[in-house]
């Protein structure tokens, strides 16, 4: 049976992946290549989050719709709701044979954001302090708009019929074939998220109002520079006048 398998890449970074691996059998890979999509959703922690600036590029493997605010630059605790994300995968035209089916790798990039240093109820490593966020799986299905598959399903309960239309389902018309999970042995669903140490938060503090500091001061020297040189080149001109 057509099935799916997730694993993590750089999982202790402010930049892990999510690799997703399919193995498409026989007759829905023949349905995927040519009349119905395939499809992954995942559900995103405060902690974790998607660039759809980034995703944007990646159109040749994938389209998607996002629900909730990125807010790119923010830390977790200024974060009020959580993003979900609907991808529309575009699988690779590669077959391996007639019984095998399709198998093929889907990356979706993701990002950790800063978090609250708190040395003392971390998990620690010798090269520092983590956070560990669990990810949940995502779910992934096959939607026809046409009755070709044998065999119908529900529409996925994770989204709402509002979702369906903007994702641009017609649920009445669309047969879903849910795709079973198969975990792998070197499956990881957390992610270590680096963090800074509460102890040296008061260096950083008066390091940053420091350079702040020095820069407003050379920024304030050079425009005095400046304005002096410039009324400096006027006055020969204004005597000429004169």
């Amino acid at each position: 049976m057509s099935n799916f398998s997730v694993q993590i890449d750089n999982p202790s970074s402010f930049h892990p992946v999510s690799l997703i691996s399919f193995r498409i059998l026989f007759p829905e890979a023949d349905l995927v290549e040519n009349t119905c999509s395939l499809h992954i959703y995942y559900k995103l922690p405060s902690s974790v989050f998607v660039d759809p600036y980034e995703l944007v590029q990646r159109q040749q493997a994938y389209t998607f719709v996002q629900w909730g605010h990125a807010d790119l630059e923010k830390p977790v605790n200024a974060i009020k709701s959580n993003v979900t994300l609907l991808i529309n995968v575009k699988p690779p035209r590669i077959w391996t044979d007639n019984t095998s089916g399709l198998s093929f790798d889907v990356n979706v990039p993701l990002h950790a954001r800063y978090g609250i240093p708190s040395p003392d109820t971390l998990s620690k490593s010798p090269s520092g302090t983590y956070h560990d966020v669990a990810l949940e799986i995502p779910s992934a299905f096959i939607a026809c708009r046409e009755k070709r598959l044998q065999y119908s399903s529900t529409s996925p309960s994770y989204l709402s019929e509002s979702q369906l239309l903007e994702a641009g389902f017609q649920p009445d018309m669309t047969t879903f074939l849910h795709l079973n999970y198969s975990p792998s042995t070197d499956h990881v669903d957390t992610i270590r998220i680096p963090l800074g140490h509460g102890q040296d938060l008061h260096w950083v503090q008066s390091g940053t109002a420091i350079i702040v500091l020095l820069s407003f001061i050379c920024v304030t020297v050079v425009a005095l520079q400046t304005a002096a040189r410039l009324n400096f080149v006027s006055r020969p001109l204004q005597g000429k006048i004169d």
